[in-house]
């Protein structure tokens, strides 16, 4: 009886150490395809659940920035969903996680057409800005503005049904002129069919004029808010760009810091390069960021033909994933040494361009062009 009992708990015990172990290689793999995401990614297949929340084939994708207040009108999130399912049409997202919550990546995602999906939900007025997390970064200033068209163009959460007919059939609000040419017609109208002809034409007469004059007034106002509109989207296309510039400036900046340092060791008489000991890698141009210029490509006419001009000489050199050379420890040190100057120089002429473009980008965010 014991003879047999042994075998049953030693394979119980090997199934056991089995499963943890296959468990343990399955988790890590899935952490190590995690880790390997990064900062960004592409979302082939895509679909939109309820509220500003995304479906892909490995995540649950939170749109960032936005909040839809369900509470408030429960069918808001369906009507977001629909929305978001027509933006993406099946084709893939291009995602920039801006945070990771609990493995859930919060990140601001554009569609095939480079839309930002966050900002399609805020003019449609089927979500509010969640101004905590907008505080202080780059893309608060556009995602504020499409909140802002969406309140005065009444959209979504912002349309109050009760106010709207309240306008509708509250006659007490007419003008006093009009209230008292009301009257004077009801009252020549009964006096006489002939004299309520003739009043009558007088009034359709006027009405006319007043019908013209008003279809005037509402086509100078709408030619007035469309110039507002195109001028309030140029100082977001600015500010938006001028964000991203000052960063990538940074990071040049930084990456010259670097290789400089890099050479001044390489040039030590008493200190053995490090390339010579192990070998190194040296990248040709720094890793720069170009989301908000990729996203506004179609809109850079509306900053001047010179500005647009220097920003898309500046990003055609722009590359987020630059190439690399190798220094084997059989290379020689003054080839090195032209190398890493070589790319020193480089890097430093894109400092002055970004400093004539970002003179610019101020002049017109801060609202003096």
């Amino acid at each position: 009886m014991k003879a047999s009992l042994k075998p049953d708990l030693f394979r119980i015990y090997a199934g056991f150490i089995i499963f943890t172990v296959t468990f343990m290689a399955i988790l890590s793999l899935n952490t190590s395809a995690f880790a390997q995401t990064g900062d960004q990614f592409t979302a082939a297949k895509v679909t939109a659940l309820q509220g500003a929340t995304l479906k892909s084939t490995r995540y649950n994708i939170v749109l960032w920035g936005v909040e839809i207040p369900d509470e408030v009108d429960p069918s808001l999130s369906l009507r977001a969903r629909a929305l978001l399912a027509r933006a993406i049409s099946g084709k893939p997202v291009q995602c920039n996680v801006m945070q990771w919550s609990a493995g859930t990546p919060i990140a601001q995602c554009l569609n095939s057409n480079e839309q930002d999906l966050a900002m399609i939900l805020l003019e449609a007025g089927l979500a509010h800005t969640n101004r905590e997390v907008l505080f202080g970064h780059s893309l608060a200033q556009p995602y504020f503005e499409a909140e802002q068209r969406a309140t005065v163009m009444r959209r979504g959460l912002w349309f109050d049904e009760s106010e709207a007919a309240a306008n509708i059939l509250d006659f007490a609000n007419l003008r006093p002129e009009l209230q008292r040419n009301l009257f004077i017609v009801i009252a020549l109208l009964a006096a006489g069919p002939a004299i309520g002809l003739i009043i009558v034409a007088l009034i359709m007469f006027t009405g006319f004029g007043r019908l013209i004059s008003m279809q005037k007034s509402q086509i100078a106002r709408a030619n007035k808010d469309e110039r507002d509109l195109k001028t309030r989207e140029k100082f977001v296309v600015a500010s938006s760009l001028e964000g991203e510039l000052t960063a990538n400036k940074s990071k040049v900046e930084a990456f010259v810091s670097i290789y400089k340092e890099l050479l001044r060791d390489m040039r030590n008489p008493n200190k053995v390069p490090k390339y010579q000991q192990t070998g190194d890698i040296v990248h040709e141009k720094p890793a720069l960021v170009r989301m908000v210029y990729d996203a506004n490509i179609n809109k850079l006419e509306m900053l001047g033909p010179s500005l647009a001009g220097l920003l898309s000489k500046l990003y055609a050199e722009v590359e987020t994933n630059p190439k690399y050379t190798s220094l084997e420890p059989d290379v020689p040190l003054k080839d090195a040494e032209a190398k890493v100057e070589s790319i020193i120089i480089d890097a430093e002429k894109m400092i002055p361009h970004m400093d004539k473009i970002l003179s610019g980008l101020t002049v017109i965010a801060r609202g003096k062009s």
